[in-house]
């Protein structure tokens, strides 16, 4: 069993319709994820989808990593990335994703795969929010889970 983790709420995620934005989250390097809440807080409420990222090229916005395997195989796609489905908002203006209640089990299974750092493991997750409808819209976000016990 892990340890519980919840980072503190952020706000202030200012987006246009339409647009995508993605914000680094400091979160363990591993563990599960359980609980990822987003509300629009202003604008004109819309529909949202959210993703989980495990690897910065989410704050790219491209395929830009080069591939792990043998020879030259290409590019990592941004799906190969993702953590989870994507996340569609529940109503207008609210996604709360509690693991208990949607998917039963633990959640998703996360590993950062970002490069190391001094042989550490980063800690941060991505989180991409991209809404619909018109005009900019301000959203606040919370994510929560189990870190894993090294």
């Amino acid at each position: 069993m892990g340890v519980p983790y919840e980072i503190q709420p952020m706000s202030g995620i200012a987006i246009s319709g339409g647009d995508t934005k993605t914000v680094e989250v400091i979160f363990p390097s591993r563990g599960y994820i359980s609980k990822v809440v987003v509300q629009q807080t202003n604008g004109a409420e819309a529909n949202f989808t959210v993703e989980l990222f495990n690897h910065k090229d989410a704050l790219e916005g491209t395929e830009s990593s080069a591939s792990d395997s043998e020879g030259d195989q290409g590019k990592i796609p941004l799906s190969c990335r993702r953590v989870g489905p994507v996340l569609n908002s529940d109503s207008l203006g609210i996604l709360e994703y509690f693991s208990e209640s949607r998917t039963g089990g633990a959640g998703f299974m996360f590993c950062n795969m970002d490069t190391p750092i001094a042989n550490r493991k980063v800690g941060k997750l991505y989180v991409r929010i991209t809404p619909g409808g018109a005009g900019e819209q301000t959203y606040a976000l919370t994510v929560g889970g189990e870190s894993a016990l090294d």
